[in-house]
């Protein structure tokens, strides 16, 4: 019993020295934050017993209060004692996304840290401004360029596995589009090939699938926002396990990679007037930053793996889920689609198999109309985070510093001052002469401003790859409502239902 009693009694000095200076910094916040509108909680707990069990249910509260509160564009929240003021209106995504004091990502995506180490997605202040600077030019268009030949590859497997298809009654495509990207990406950044569409390392494959559903709940428990706490959890040991495979893979891949340079001894040279990569070969995105660490003493390996992780993280799921979501909504939409399809025959005619080139990519506005609608109506990331690092005057009235801010771009999207009927799928608001009035912080999916998303151009190049090599092919029936696909934020907005379509071959 002693023993009981001691371990009791620990834990009650642990959870003390928690809970104390938190308590206070609650206290001192709610004051200062009394004048803010938002939904009523309950002292200590916030709005966190309104959220439901389930990721499907806390996407959906969120929805209920952003139109509750659609008036003011804003409003107040209680994560516990954390205080959050999310904000979806583009006057005030304006003040926050231009300012350029306001580079600290807030307290969700540290949970991330695990993971990413510090690299660009997570670093503040001068490490952000140099590594931003220097691996700026990996993402130059000649860069890109160069990424086309492995997008085309895969997507023509895709396609393939997709014809073979045509005679199921229906076939699930996020998980088979999830795969296809994850093999363009581990291609393009890491220089390797997964196999991930022919089965190989699914021990990859899962981890990568699973971190995300481990970071989602975290943050809907604050309990485990410590991180001792988290440490001694069910869920902080699964974390662990999954992070050692992740870890364990890309440093391998990085070590395999650095001894082939050296082996082969080519010249990687940059070209400090043009910022271009010269090359004798494809370059993957690691192979760059190995060359970038030769002239530069200041990038270590750790720097190299955390900024290879960063954007494994932020261009699989991301990708994948908005190429998914585009496909389902033109299969809800056939007009839609036969007049997609009719743009893709007169960029390419007959040849269907044909691979897609840059300059194709340029030919094709009407497939960019369809992808910037479905990122409004169904947005791929519906927020993203910033704290506040000193006072501000943004929704009519000062909000002081450490505050968590979250830019609600789910909501944003669908303001009626900027967009009529906002539930209709419409890609012709985006033609050129229906947009050029738009707000330019009404519709921000990869964000604005100095930290706006560095990879956006390699994204929406792989999603048009792909789709233009399918909707040659094929022809999709989407068999559910949005409201089947169960949307739930595991990161990205996922339809935890999957997303079943009927699959036809084109004449």
């Amino acid at each position: 019993m002693d023993l009981v009693y001691s371990w009791a009694f620990f834990a009650t000095l642990c959870i003390i020295a928690v809970t104390i200076p938190g308590l206070r910094k609650y206290f001192v916040m709610k004051y200062k934050l009394r004048h803010l509108t938002g939904p009523r909680g309950l002292p200590l707990l916030g709005n966190l017993l309104q959220f439901g069990k389930d990721n499907i249910s806390f996407m959906k509260q969120l929805s209920v209060w952003a139109e509750e509160f659609r008036e003011s564009g804003y409003y107040l929240l209680y994560f516990g004692t954390k205080p959050v003021l999310m904000i979806y209106n583009a006057n005030d995504v304006e003040i926050i996304l231009r300012d350029t004091q306001i580079d600290r990502k807030n307290f969700l995506y540290y949970f991330n840290e695990a993971w990413l180490g510090n690299g660009l997605l997570l670093s503040e202040g001068p490490k952000w401004v140099s590594r931003r600077k220097l691996l700026t030019p990996s993402f130059h268009f000649s860069m890109l360029e160069n990424f086309v030949e492995v997008m085309n590859c895969h997507a023509k497997h895709l396609s393939d596995k997709l014809c073979g298809l045509v005679e199921e009654p229906k076939v699930e495509l996020l998980e088979l589009l999830s795969l296809c990207s994850l093999d363009i990406l581990n291609e393009c950044m890491m220089g390797r090939k997964l196999g991930a569409q022919q089965g190989e390392g699914k021990g990859y494959v899962e981890a990568v699938h699973r971190i995300g559903g481990i970071f989602t709940k975290r943050f809907q428990c604050p309990w485990l926002w410590n991180e001792t706490l988290f440490g001694w959890s069910t869920l902080g040991k699964e974390q662990a396990r999954v992070l050692e495979t992740l870890h364990k893979t890309t440093k391998k891949v990085f070590q395999d990679r650095k001894l082939e340079l050296q082996s082969e001894s080519k010249s990687l040279i940059i070209d400090d007037k043009s910022q271009e990569v010269r090359k004798r070969r494809r370059l993957a995105f690691l192979d760059l930053l190995i060359a970038a660490q030769r002239q530069d003493n200041t990038l270590p390996d750790e720097g190299i793996l955390e900024e290879v992780d960063t954007f494994m993280f932020e261009g699989h799921d991301t990708v994948s889920s908005s190429t998914t979501i585009a496909m389902y909504l033109i299969g809800k939409h056939p007009e839609i689609q036969r007049k997609l399809q009719e743009e893709l025959d007169e960029v390419f005619g007959n040849d269907r198999d044909r691979p897609v080139t840059m300059e194709d990519l340029k030919k094709l506005d009407y497939l960019s109309c369809v992808m910037k609608e479905g990122q409004r109506l169904l947005t791929t990331v519906p927020y993203i985070g910033r704290e506040l690092v000193n006072d501000i005057s943004v929704c009519g009235t000062v909000i002081p510093k450490d505050t968590a801010v979250f830019l609600g771009l789910y909501w944003l999207h669908r303001d009626t001052h900027h967009f009529t009927d906002p539930e209709k799928f419409d890609p012709d608001r985006f033609l050129p002469a229906n947009s050029k009035e738009l707000h330019h912080f009404a519709y921000v999916p990869f964000s604005a401003g100095h930290r706006n998303c560095i990879g956006q151009k390699f994204a929406i190049m792989e999603q048009k790859v792909i789709m233009a090599t399918v909707l040659r092919k094929i022809s999709l029936t989407s068999l559910q409502t949005i409201e089947e696909l169960k949307l739930a934020n595991e990161l990205v907005l996922r339809p935890t239902n999957g997303v079943y379509v009927k699959l036809t071959l084109r004449q």
